[in-house]
């Protein structure tokens, strides 16, 4: 399932972490996370909230900052609904808030343009299609830069190499919720806790930034475990997970980064983008978008995006064809597929 944020009730589930509950849990927030913990300030500026608003404080998926006007996040956070097919959202239904691992203390920014990536874009909001599709990323270029902009270098096929080896660690970051909203046993204990409204606003919706780390899965043992239960991986993924714990993303944190340190110690590399998993914290791998796959995508949008409107003297014949974009994919979905979180 996809990994947005959305209201308890009829939530779709995407990907974070898993948590221990406790008396603290209604006082304070990080006392919440075992699978995570919370982030310290600063040590991933390049990490954005996706909102709906300026006055939006909550959001609903994660980003990150990749250009000091441009931002990398899932193709599926750019449409909005429960029921298929869902509605591409405008650039005026979403602003990003950076600077602070509070998402109530962060500086918004509106949005000027967004980018779905082609083959996603293509499937116009069908959701079977979309998930066959195995393409969930999107750009966000913003209506003016980010001051000073703390960005993250994102891989490519060759970096990627080198990152992705047996043992290597990964860590996912995000303000999403701390547990899965279809857990019924972790519902009963939170019941326990006397009137689930104010326990429930700070399962979905932390406040403060948390940070999980988890260890790469090749994709054939993935593919393995997912074809076994159903599912399918696509070279377009990569897969994480900590056998023997509860350590993932989840509902909220859609778009998020998924990084490991760069080999010269010069900060992170994004690797992943939060896309999909079944439940969270569960038994299969969580699923992320392959950044390396689609960095040719990425730069060539950007370079595109950058550049000056042209002159009337130089602007296109009306009658002209537009540059053809890449096809919905060659087959029609499998209906034993899984849906992203």
């Amino acid at each position: 399932m996809m990994r947005v944020a959305l209201p308890l009730a009829g939530a779709l589930t995407p990907l974070v972490m898993a948590f221990a509950l406790t008396p603290a849990l209604a006082e304070d927030d990080t006392e919440m996370i075992v699978g995570g913990k919370p982030a310290p300030e600063a040590k991933y500026p390049y990490q954005v909230r996706l909102c709906s608003s300026l006055e939006d404080d909550k959001g609903f998926c994660g980003g990150s900052l990749i250009a000091p006007q441009w931002v990398l996040t899932a193709g599926h956070c750019m449409y909005s609904g429960r029921e298929s097919p869902k509605r591409a959202i405008e650039p005026s239904e979403v602003v990003i808030g950076y600077g602070s691992n509070d998402r109530e203390e962060t500086t918004k920014v509106e949005v000027a343009e967004i980018f779905v990536q082609p083959k996603y874009a293509a499937c116009e909001g069908d959701t079977d299609c979309a998930d066959n599709a195995k393409a969930d990323v999107a750009l966000l270029k913003l209506t003016a830069p980010v001051a000073d902009a703390k960005t993250v270098t994102l891989a490519d096929p060759d970096t990627e190499k080198t990152l992705l080896v047996p043992g290597t660690e990964i860590v996912v970051t995000g303000w999403g919720a701390m547990w899965d909203p279809y857990d019924k046993d972790v519902s009963k204990l939170l019941a326990a806790f006397g009137p689930a409204g104010a326990l429930e606003e700070k399962v979905n919706f932390p406040r403060k930034l948390a940070e999980v780390e988890v260890d790469w899965v090749n994709n054939a043992s993935c593919a393995a475990a997912f074809n076994a239960a159903g599912g399918r991986i696509a070279d377009t993924e990569i897969c994480a997970m900590r056998q023997g714990t509860r350590k993932d993303s989840c509902q909220g944190d859609s778009g998020g980064p998924a990084v490991v340190p760069a080999k010269d110690g010069s900060g992170f590399v994004q690797v992943g983008v939060v896309s999909w998993g079944r439940g969270c914290g569960g038994a299969l791998p969580g699923v992320y978008s392959r950044v390396a796959a689609f960095s040719g995508w990425i730069h060539d949008t950007m370079a595109q995006g950058d550049r000056p409107p042209p002159a009337p003297d130089d602007a296109a014949p009306a009658d002209q064809g537009s540059p053809a974009v890449d096809g919905p994919p060659d087959s029609a979905p499998d209906a034993t597929e899984d849906t992203p979180n």
